[in-house]
């Protein structure tokens, strides 16, 4: 699943990239919610640190560009 996620977020990203857009949002429908929270609790994390960590996957994996200020929330 959190790789799953990783590659949501990075398609996101370089779609964003082309598009030359600052900040993106991001938002998943209630069944991938569901699983994001069963994983979650699963793991003992939160959410949000499960939603993180895919997010820092992506940016370990993906070498950013110098001036890059995207800023996704």
């Amino acid at each position: 699943m959190i790789f799953q996620l990783e590659y949501i977020l990075s398609q996101l990203v370089k779609t964003a990239k082309e598009q030359k857009m600052q900040k993106i949002t991001v938002s998943f429908p209630d069944e991938k919610i569901k699983e994001i929270m069963r994983i979650a609790r699963e793991r003992g994390e939160s959410k949000s640190t499960i939603l993180r960590m895919a997010m820092e996957l992506y940016l370990r994996r993906e070498k950013r560009e110098k001036g890059d200020d995207l800023l996704i929330l």
